[in-house]
């Protein structure tokens, strides 16, 4: 039970920590500051790479999509797999509506389609799957072929990478938690739009498993 309350704690936090961020950028930039997608996108990432510095031996998921393939290819147990989920939801919709308490832009923070549904959730998909092969990569499989904080930088160096490439179609949100909170703080928590943030990184993960699991029946 420890291990549990551990691995909630840890996934509130870290994923309050990773919906933050962008809300920040969304707030600066309504309020007239100025930056770029790049700006955006390493503002978005850092708090992935503080939140693993912070949590990495504890549980540093921070994203549903990483849980479900996590549980999937049965790293993580039913309950351990539980524990994060509520973690990264209620982590997610608690920071944003206490930022919605303090400032003046409801939809600071949010991410929305900038093409059709479908196409959208494809986006999604796709970037969702790069962003747990990074993952799968350095922090799973060859884990131990790299130096203690190099997993995490090549981690969050990956997030600003895929949102630089998929901002302009999706935002590129790769984690519904972390979309889901900004749009319920905004009043557009039942959206259409949340179809794509959770239909596409979810899909990714089940994909990302499947693919895993034939590589393993085809090894000798």
């Amino acid at each position: 039970m420890a291990k549990l309350q551990h691995i909630f704690g840890a996934e509130l936090i870290g994923t309050a920590m990773v919906t933050a961020g962008p809300i920040a950028w969304g707030v600066w930039k309504s309020s007239g500051g100025v930056g770029t997608l790049l700006d955006a996108a390493i503002v978005s990432a850092l708090p992935v790479l503080l939140g693993i510095f912070l949590f990495r031996t504890t549980s540093s998921q921070f994203n549903p999509a990483v849980t479900l393939w996590l549980l999937l290819t049965r790293r993580v147990t039913g309950g351990e797999a539980a524990a994060a989920f509520a973690g990264q939801v209620i982590g997610a919709i608690g920071i944003a509506l206490m930022l919605r308490t303090v400032s003046a832009v409801p939809p600071a923070g949010m991410t929305v389609p900038h093409v059709s549904v479908p196409t959208a959730i494809i986006v999604e998909l796709v970037l969702t799957l790069g962003l747990l092969g990074i993952i799968r990569k350095v922090a799973v499989t060859s884990a131990g072929d790299y130096a203690k904080d190099t997993p995490a930088v090549i981690i969050a160096a990956g997030v600003v990478a895929l949102i630089v490439l998929g901002g302009p179609y999706t935002d590129a949100s790769m984690n519904p938690a972390r979309s889901l909170g900004p749009a319920i703080a905004a009043g557009h928590g039942t959206s259409v739009h949340q179809i794509v943030y959770w239909l596409g990184p979810l899909l990714a993960a089940g994909i990302m498993s499947s693919v895993e699991r034939f590589i393993k029946k085809r090894m000798p």
